[in-house]
């Protein structure tokens, strides 16, 4: 008996001085410092004072339980362990009174203690990608915790307590089992930002505020933004997941003011649009969008319209009841015409209808009074209807890279003609040119005196020579490329054939004969 009280003595001083790094050799698993090829081993780091502070290790995949000496190292800050098979955090660990960063990853914790709310300097607890199934309450008394990571486990619930970590700054529990998210938690200040509850079976609730959004899934990369009520004015959706159709709880999202769903595969601008009648400004930029509905034209107060970089062959004539729109962009689409209605949008001060196929510009056009810029180059436009003259606020018309052979009278006399751009159309000019060709005949009378008589002949000739512009070597339209020409200088031709000085214009697949390349 006395025998083995002295054994344990032994065995207990043996572990208690197993404070430095060098200790360590002496315990299982902790033979040889560093890691092999496979990444297997350890990493060990002291502090001023030779005690273990650092300590990390991975791929010990025999390991079942966490070596008792680790409860000793009363100056340890730091305890990373990776893929092992420990499948629980002993009560001990509230010996670790000075440890401000516990990882274990990748192996088969079922549980959390409760102990380790005891942990007072504890900054981050990362426990990812194991098989827990509960948060213990305890966990609100961590009050220096800013980063909890609990994903991939099987949690069901989110304990209200933890509202109570006010300086909680990040908050990751994604792909667990989670139905419901407290209402505590979602007025914590970081919810919003820097939460993150993506992959759980969450209940479908009505939006309300933007933290709510947090609980769709695959609502794409967003940005929300509410006013002083709380209600949400603006949501900017970019990569969203919806496979064709717009996420449903959007139309009940009846505050709106402005809605952009760019980059993005939806095919259709739906009937249920109509709903939210307080837009102001509408986005469907870069899309997959093909068809329009008419119903689009409830939305009375919209202001701006973009409609740029899809598929859309027509627009609904119902356009041209928007009667506060000022901004309409429907370029890069597969228009070969357009609605003489939006002749009606009298308060429209933008319009961007280039690199369509449109052959024709409706002379109602004319009727728009407050119209500042026209754009409409890269079409087949054959001709340009006089009526325009009539938009006296007319200050940027840009018509490159069309078909016009001639410029109306009208157009030329407008007050900010000389900078319109007409660039790259076979645009023929007529002039006269008057040549005054003089002959002199001299005739000779022959008497004892010689009189010499003179008769001039004045013939004036005129001729009609008919010069054709041909299209500049440098391109003011954007696009580049043998059709086109050149870039203005400093501009890189992509491979897409348009002008820029970005990678994606300078990078893989310039064209370096119609401007610089990187």
């Amino acid at each position: 008996m006395y025998c083995k009280i002295i054994l344990s003595l032994v065995l207990f001083a043996s572990s208690a001085l197993a404070f430095s790094c060098n200790d360590l050799k002496k315990e299982k698993y902790f033979e040889a410092p560093g890691y092999d090829r496979e990444g297997k081993g350890y990493r060990c780091e002291e502090n001023k004072n030779g005690n273990i502070s650092v300590l990390d290790f991975q791929k010990f995949e025999e390991m079942k339980s966490l070596p008792k000496f680790i409860f000793e190292l009363k100056d340890l800050e730091e305890l990373e362990i990776w893929i092992t098979k420990i499948t629980e955090i002993p009560k001990e660990i509230s010996n670790l009174t000075n440890l401000k960063l516990l990882k274990i990853n990748e192996g088969r914790l079922k549980s959390i203690p409760k102990e380790i709310g005891s942990l007072k300097k504890l900054i981050e607890l990362n426990l990812i990608d194991n098989k827990i199934t509960s948060i213990p309450k305890e966990l609100s008394n961590l009050k220096q915790l800013k980063n909890l990571h609990l994903d991939g486990n099987e949690i069901t619930s989110i304990p209200k307590e933890l509202a109570n970590i006010k300086d909680l700054e990040y908050f990751s529990i994604s792909s667990n089992k989670i139905t419901v998210i407290p209402e505590e938690i979602k007025n914590m200040k970081n919810y919003y930002k820097k939460f993150s509850v993506a992959g759980n079976p969450l209940k479908e609730t009505k939006v309300r505020s933007c933290i709510d959004l947090k609980e769709r899934e695959g609502f794409g990369t967003y940005k929300c933004k509410e006013d002083e009520n709380g209600n949400i004015v603006s949501l900017i959706v970019t990569n969203c997941d919806h496979d064709t159709e717009m996420p449903e709880f959007v139309f009940d999202i009846t505050t709106l003011k402005e809605l952009h769903f760019d980059d993005n595969n939806i095919r259709v601008v739906p009937d249920k649009i109509k709903k939210l009648k307080n837009l102001k400004i509408l986005s469907f930029y870069e899309g997959s969008i093909k068809s329009v509905t008419k119903e689009l034209s409830a939305l009375t107060k919209l202001e701006k319209l973009v409609l740029s970089r899809n598929y859309i062959t027509s627009l609904p004539k119902e356009i041209g009841n928007l009667e506060n729109l000022k901004s309409l962009d429907i370029r890069r689409n597969e228009f070969e015409s357009i609605p003489k209605e939006i002749g009606n949008l009298k308060n429209l001060e933008s319009l961007d209808i280039s690199d369509n196929g449109i052959t024709s510009i409706p002379k109602e056009f004319g009727n728009l009074k407050n119209l500042k810029s026209l754009v409409a180059y890269s079409n087949r436009i054959t001709s340009i209807p006089k009526e325009l003259a009539n938009i006296k606020n007319l200050k940027s018309l840009d018509l490159s890279d069309n078909k016009i052979t001639s410029i109306p009278k009208e157009i030329k006399s407008m007050k900010y003609y000389s900078k319109f751009k007409f660039d790259n159309n076979p645009i023929n000019t007529t002039t006269t040119t008057t040549t005054t060709t003089t002959t002199k005949t001299t005739r000779t009378t022959k008497t004892t005196k010689t009189t010499k008589t003179t008769k001039t002949t004045k013939t004036t000739k005129t001729t009609k020579t008919t010069k054709t512009t041909n299209p500049t070597n440098i391109s003011t339209s954007g696009k580049c490329g043998k059709d086109y020409g050149k870039c203005e200088s400093g501009y890189c031709c992509s491979k897409y054939g348009y002008c820029g000085t970005s990678s994606d214009y300078c990078g893989k697949g310039c064209q370096s004969e119609f401007g610089k390349c990187n």
